[in-house]
């Protein structure tokens, strides 16, 4: 219970905490000013959100969270 209490208070605080950075970032990537591709990058950074609930235990030994979260973000657009 606890390490599921902890495991949904990590990944809240990602979520609140980077999902308007990743949106922006992921923005940048494909063009910022295309707002026909707004909707594609919201889906994107939710699916990678979803990505980190299904893979919490990588997720949570990673030493750079948001680097984990920004290639998943790349890897979902496939832009390497």
């Amino acid at each position: 219970m606890i390490n599921e209490q902890k495991r949904n208070e990590m990944l809240s605080n990602l979520f609140l905490q980077y999902y308007d950075y990743l949106v922006g970032y992921c923005r940048r990537l494909v063009g910022a000013n295309r707002q026909d591709l707004q909707m594609m990058v919201e889906d994107i950074v939710q699916s990678v959100f979803l990505l980190a609930v299904e893979q919490y235990d990588k997720l949570e030994e990673h030493p750079n969270k948001i680097g984990w979260l920004k290639k998943c973000c790349k890897y979902s657009m496939k832009i390497r």
